[in-house]
This record gives structure tokens, C-alpha cells and sequence, in this order.
């Protein structure tokens, strides 16, 4: 018949039509008329007719097998030893993965409930997201971690009270860095996201955002000379004493990071958020240092009594080195480790 792939493809694409018919005056309004000539079948595919280069005519249910199936397998899976279909669900550059994730499971919990077959098991494989929220737990941990091993530091140093001022400007600090990046990141057009890399840069300022505050509570608490200078002019002495030293020192400590926001290529867009996170979480340590540890010192810093007690050993103390030793037998006993740490 001398009938080509080709003359088979243009007989089913010029059947296979829906064009326009023009336009049709109705009631005043003109409507578009549309003929639709679609295959609806497989069996008006098996009698469409061909014309082949000799003028004849042949229907392609003669030259060809026609039937409505799915398309040639190319590709298998299966899971615990049984075959099954798969869906791959790539996220779009850029977005949070853990949120893709959760959208996703509630989806999946969503139409198992309304529209898809209830004999029809669904499992999620190789998410992603489960160790990035791993990852993302651990470090927040860290940070937790940090914060109170910085308290505890200081605590030795500055006494209770001052430790505690000092300590606070670290999640004042990063609840600022936290209101001005996404503001900052719509003004110069960069995507603020909360991240591994911007925790890591948190957990990675965590002891330097404590320096301003040490340095001006400290000074308050010198010029204050507990209670020989009114509280409110010793937090303004102490503030605007310190307060070229203080910028200067961070200044200093943020010149190094500024080359960096400049990072060219992949690996800069990547890294992008390290020096953005300390520069602007260090400079909202300034602005805790000059402001808000002024007002908790005026507040709350007091007269201290230098008195010194004996100290006595009396039933009280004793019941609680008691506990205290007999909790550490038990920790001994079910770990070593365990033990040391209650010591």
C-alpha cells in the first residue's frame, strides 16, 4: 500500500480536531461556535480511513491493531516484594522542605478520606525531611544548650542578678535579627528562611552577642557602687561611658564578615545567610546593650549586703546532701556517666 508512518500520523492528527466555526448573533450577543471532531474511542481510530500515495483508500483497523490500553511499561518498582505504583515529589528551588513534607502527609490523610479507594495503601518512602527535622532539632537543642552553659558562666562571674541581665540579650537579640531579616530580605530582594545555616549562625554568635551587655551592665553595676550613685544616673553614666568602646569592638567583630556577603557562585548563594545573620544579630546586640539592659538594670539591680554569714550545716542541708548522695548511688549503679553528672 505504500502507506508511511508519516501518512498515518497526518490522518489521525486532521481527524483529531476541535477548531473554531466562527461567531453567531444570539439574542444580541455574539457566541463563538466550536467544532469539536476528538476521538472519543479506540474504535473510530480503527475506522478512520488513509489515503495512500496511489489514491487508494484503506481503513487503519487493516493495517493496524487499535486498542485502548496504557502506554508501553518502561520503568518498575516495587515495595516489600510486591509491585507497585510510584510518585515522585521534588520541592521547587528555594522552598522549605519540612513544610513540603507536612503539606504533602496532610494531603495523602486528606483524600484517604474522601476520594481515594479505601482498599488502596499508600506509603511515603524516602522523605527527605525526617533528617533535616533531625537536624534542625539537634541544633535548636545546641543553641538551648549554649544559652544556659553561657548563663551559668556568667553566673560565676557577675553573681546571679547581673548573669541574668546579661543572658537575656541573647534571645532579645536574636527575636530582633528574627522581626528585621525577612523586612531587610523584601527591601534587598533575598529569600529569609529559617534554616540550618541561619541556626547555625545563631548557635555560632551565641557568646559574642553577651559581650556588649558584660560590658555596660558591669559598668553600671561599678558606677552604681551599690547604691552611692541613684540607679537611673549610673545606667546613663555607664551606657554613654562605654559606648564608643562597645561599637568600636563590634564593629571590629563584624568587619570580617563582610567580604563574605559578597561570595560569588553557587557555593556564596548558599553561604549567604551566615554573615547576614551575624551582622544583623550583633548589631541588635547594640541596640540591647544601650536600651533594653539600661531599663532592666534601673529596674531590678539593688543594693546588695556585703555582710558575710557563717555558714551552718544544720538538718536541712544535711537531708539534702543525703538525697543528693543517694541519687547519685542510683546514677552509678545504672550508668557511669549518669552518675557524674548528678556529682
Amino acid at each position: 500500500a505504500k502507506i508511511s508512518f508519516a501518512d498515518i500520523e497526518r490522518s489521525v492528527a486532521y481527524e483529531n480536531l476541535t477548531i473554531s466555526g466562527g461567531d453567531v448573533a444570539m439574542d444580541g450577543i455574539k457566541r463563538t461556535l466550536n467544532v469539536k471532531k476528538e476521538f472519543t474511542n479506540a474504535q473510530q481510530i480503527a475506522d478512520l480511513i488513509i489515503k495512500t500515495p496511489t489514491g487508494s483508500s484503506v481503513y487503519l483497523r487493516d493495517i493496524a491493531e487499535v486498542k485502548d490500553s496504557f502506554k508501553e511499561q518502561n520503568s518498575y518498582a516495587s515495595l516489600y516484594g510486591k509491585n507497585v505504583i510510584t510518585l515522585n515529589v521534588k520541592k521547587r528551588s528555594g522552598e522549605n522542605l519540612i513544610e513540603a513534607s507536612d503539606k504533602i502527609n496532610a494531603l495523602i490523610k486528606e483524600m484517604k478520606g474522601s476520594s481515594l479507594p479505601k482498599n488502596l495503601e499508600i506509603k511515603v518512602t524516602g522523605d527527605q525531611s525526617d533528617q533535616t527535622r533531625v537536624t534542625l532539632h539537634d541544633l535548636i537543642n545546641t543553641i538551648i544548650i549554649g544559652f544556659i552553659l553561657v548563663t551559668i558562666i556568667l553566673m560565676f562571674f557577675m553573681g546571679v542578678k547581673n548573669a541574668l541581665f546579661v543572658a537575656l540579650s541573647v534571645p532579645l537579640s536574636m527575636f530582633i535579627a528574627f522581626i528585621t531579616m525577612p523586612a531587610l530580605g523584601s527591601l534587598f530582594g533575598f529569600s529569609f528562611t529559617m534554616n540550618m545555616i541561619v541556626l547555625f549562625s545563631f548557635l555560632l554568635g551565641l557568646g559574642i552577642v553577651v559581650d556588649d551587655a558584660i560590658v555596660v551592665i558591669e559598668n553600671t553595676h561599678r558606677i552604681f557602687n551599690n547604691g552611692k550613685v541613684p540607679i537611673v544616673k549610673a545606667a546613663k553614666a555607664a551606657a554613654g561611658e562605654v559606648f564608643m568602646p562597645v561599637l568600636s569592638g563590634t564593629l571590629t567583630t563584624l568587619a570580617p564578615f563582610v567580604p563574605l556577603l559578597f561570595w560569588p557562585g553557587i557555593i556564596g548563594e548558599f553561604m549567604f545567610f551566615l554573615p547576614v545573620t551575624l551582622i544583623i544579630t550583633l548589631l541588635a546586640s547594640l541596640v540591647v546593650a544601650y536600651i533594653i539592659n539600661p531599663v532592666f538594670a534601673v529596674d531590678f539591680m539593688e543594693i546588695e549586703d556585703h555582710e558575710t554569714h557563717k555558714p551552718t550545716f544544720d538538718k536541712k542541708v544535711k537531708k539534702t546532701v543525703l538525697i543528693m548522695a543517694g541519687l547519685a548511688v542510683l546514677g552509678y549503679l545504672y550508668a557511669f556517666g549518669l552518675g557524674n553528672f548528678i556529682v
